[in-house]
């Protein structure tokens, strides 16, 4: 039976500078992840703490501003899309153009 030499793994092993070098980017990335999560839950208190709350900020403006009284209730989305659109009103001076309706953002 034949004989076999066994190859040797030395050289696919990384050196002693490899390995140094290794240990410090490992060291350098747990100091990292380390920092950014303490920073993150520095951040996480400062947003819950309740002498920095703002009871204004809560509210859109559009929730803050009352509902017009004289607003026509417009039909759902399905029943818009079966019903005939009604006839646009022309506009015939600059004054009827500027009183119309305008949306609100």
């Amino acid at each position: 039976m034949p004989s076999f030499k066994m190859p040797s793994f030395q050289n696919l092993m990384p050196g002693t500078d490899e390995k140094a070098r290794i240990t410090k980017k490992k060291d350098g990335l747990f100091q990292e992840v380390g920092q950014t999560a303490s920073n993150s839950w520095k951040k996480t208190k400062d947003v819950f703490n309740p002498q920095k709350l703002n009871p204004t900020n809560f509210f859109t403006a559009s929730s803050r501003t009352p509902a017009s009284k004289t607003a026509e209730k417009k039909p759902g989305f399905f029943s818009s899309l079966f019903t005939p659109q009604p006839a646009e009103k022309e506009s015939g001076t600059v004054t009827d153009f500027l009183r119309q309706d305008r949306p609100n953002p």
